[in-house]
């Protein structure tokens, strides 16, 4: 058996008591059958309790959640399983999870979940290109799928490509977002006709080639905030796992839906909802928000990183509204120079490569099941570039750069939000490909540098 993973998989270690958003809240976990016969055999006080706070549903059993922590998790926010049985006696789930694992018969590819507060802080403060590695052991193979071996070796190499494209660091992220999505076009054509010679043909050179490169041309401010809006209001209607959330999009699509009047960096350029700011140069002070990157990974100067408490920043004002009351119009005004943020109001461009590199490595090759490569190469450019709008956002009510805390917590929210609902993900998958909204033809439009 062959394991591939990345570079950072076995530099995991849980921050248990300390961690902002322990996983033992908001979602529920089935137990394995192993695991519940264990439970249902445990003896003592211990034994008695554990299976009381047992709860059974459409043939699955799990813990009956109150106020949706589990009644497992102690008030110093550890598993009391843990302690008294030991980590053996933890489900499949709670003893794997953040790592996760993709059975491809012969190869598994392994990861860490960027919905774990503590992975998401991992990959937002490096700033080295994250490698992967392969390796072999004894263990035979026990799982064999029904998998195309032209489909999977096609889309091996795709990743491979595909990775090269998001680490090319001579160029924009948006520059190589753009290259990726000319790639998924290209190689998602010759997998449906089955042009394989043409599919392993591709390079990195044909999307975005050595040197120099035209920055993106400018794209109607309308059009951004209305594809932003749209996004938002899906994610909306999708399985909602926390009022946070909701909240946020809320906000968000309101701030989209903004009158043109309130457009542009003269509407809160020295006000008192944005006082750093001029209507010429972006940060007054750049001294506070443009200093050399520190350990964080966030430019130095940048506020303390203060520990979350389960929402996002709060907005200066209600809603968001700006001081004349109209509301927050976002993304202008129309100009390809427009510099309305710096990287580190809204994070560091490091951080969100590996954002793209996670979703990339993590799902593309699950399209060998379903051929649809478009789609998995989309869901990686929106989520990157749907978070950079929705951080530039939050730096915008706060009135200030976000601390690493509130960017780590937007991330994991995310991630924990859609990927841990598999109804969420088939809706993502449906309308990525196809769908006007936020499928191929919209995504060009959030490829800029955020701003309001």
């Amino acid at each position: 058996m062959k394991l591939q993973a990345p570079d950072y998989y076995q530099d995991f270690r849980c921050a248990c008591g300390q961690c902002p958003d322990t996983c033992c809240a908001s979602w529920q976990v089935i137990l394995d059958p192993a695991t519940l016969q264990a439970y249902r055999q445990a003896e003592g006080d211990f034994g008695r309790r554990l299976r009381a706070a047992l709860i059974t549903e459409d043939g699955e059993t799990r813990f009956r959640t109150q106020d949706g922590v589990c009644p497992m998790l102690s008030p110093q926010g550890l598993c009391q399983v843990q302690l008294t049985l030991g980590e053996q006696a933890l489900c499949r789930v709670c003893r794997q999870y953040p790592r996760w694992v993709q059975n491809y018969g012969g190869l598994e590819v392994a990861g860490l979940s960027l919905s774990c507060p503590e992975v998401a802080r991992m990959l937002l403060t490096r700033t080295g290109c994250v490698t992967f590695s392969l390796t072999s052991d004894t263990r035979e193979v026990t799982q064999y799928h029904d998998l195309d071996p032209q489909l999977f070796l096609t889309l091996q190499a795709a990743r491979k490509t595909a990775l090269s494209l998001a680490q090319d660091r001579t160029h924009s992220l948006d520059l190589r977002a753009q290259a990726l999505l000319a790639f998924a076009r290209e190689l998602q054509t010759a997998v449906t006709w089955h042009q394989w010679e043409k599919a392993a043909a591709l390079r990195p050179g044909d999307f975005l080639p050595p040197g120099p490169v035209p920055p993106l041309g400018p794209v109607r401010a309308s059009r951004r905030r209305k594809v932003l809006e749209k996004t938002a209001r899906f994610l909306l209607s999708l399985e909602i796992l926390t009022p946070q959330w909701r909240d946020l999009l809320r906000r968000f699509a309101a701030a989209c839906s903004g009158s043109e009047r309130s457009f542009g960096r003269s509407n809160f350029a020295g006000s008192p909802d944005f006082p750093g700011f001029t209507s010429s140069s972006g940060p007054a002070n750049r001294s506070e928000c443009s200093g050399s990157a520190s350990s964080s990974g966030l430019a130095s100067g940048c506020g303390p990183a203060t520990a979350n408490s389960g929402s996002f920043p709060a907005p200066t004002s209600q809603e968001g509204a700006s001081p004349t009351g109209a509301a927050p119009c976002i993304l202008g005004p129309e100009s390809p120079t427009d510099q309305n943020f710096t990287a580190p109001l809204f994070g560091p461009e490091a951080g969100y490569e590996q954002i793209l590199v996670y979703f990339l490595d993590k799902y593309l090759l699950t399209a060998c099941h379903d051929r649809d490569i478009l789609a998995k190469i989309n869901l990686a450019v929106v989520s990157v570039f749907f978070l950079r709008h929705l951080a530039a956002f939050l730096a915008w009510e706060s009135g200030r750069p976000l601390a690493l805390a509130d960017l780590v917590d937007l991330v994991h929210r995310y991630c924990r939000e859609l990927e841990h609902s598999e109804p969420n993900m088939q809706a993502l998958a449906r309308v990525l490909g196809k769908h006007r909204t936020i499928g191929s033809r919209a995504i060009p439009a959030l490829l800029s540098r955020p701003g309001f």
